[in-house]
């Protein structure tokens, strides 16, 4: 029985150094910036919306839109 637990515990630590080098040989998200010059600037407004994602629950869920604006 102990060889059988042990052959169990070293097939997970494969398999979790697998996965782990799986996720760190993603290549990066790309990243947009964006300088709309002097004339615009950003403004937003935040706040706490009700979300119904989960069943049976109500959650309030932080958002924030934002818009550019010439000014």
């Amino acid at each position: 029985m102990p060889v059988w637990r042990s052959a169990c515990i070293a097939i997970a630590l494969v398999a979790g150094i697998v996965d782990a080098s799986a996720q760190s040989t993603r290549p990066p998200r790309p990243r947009i910036e964006i300088y709309p010059g002097r004339l615009y600037h950003r403004e937003c407004v935040d706040g706490l919306q009700v979300s119904h994602k989960y069943v049976g629950r109500t959650v309030l869920m932080p958002y924030m839109r934002c818009w550019w604006v010439r000014g």
